[in-house]
């Protein structure tokens, strides 16, 4: 899945109309995977967990979580487990977009 299509679904899930839509998205009036405060906004709003691997572990990694809801929706979780420490920051927003992502895809699929 490109970006485009990552804030896309991220838009729906967060109920966001203000992503406007040039051809370069990071023009994008909402981008959470380039904007801090978008990021936040949308990991506040979906109520996902942000997680991080001790400073001590070798393996680097950032998880965006929701937990399930017995009845209600079921458990997403997205680890970014590639980069380098300076981009920690990138990590960390590409994984809550994706767990967004991943909330509106199993919207779509239990509306149909």
């Amino acid at each position: 899945m490109d970006d485009r299509e990552l804030l896309e679904l991220a838009a729906k899930a967060a109920g966001e109309s203000t992503i406007g839509r040039p051809d370069d998205i990071n023009d994008w009036a909402w981008n959470p995977l380039t904007d801090d405060g978008d990021a936040l906004r949308l990991a506040v709003r979906l109520r996902l967990s942000i997680d991080h691997n001790h400073t001590a572990d070798q393996q680097r990694w950032v998880a965006a979580d929701r937990n399930g809801c017995e009845g209600c929706y079921s458990p997403v979780s997205c680890v970014e487990d590639e980069f380098d420490e300076q981009d920690r920051s990138f990590a960390t927003r590409r994984a809550i977009v994706r767990a967004a992502a991943a909330i509106a895809q199993q919207s779509q699929g239990e509306g149909e």
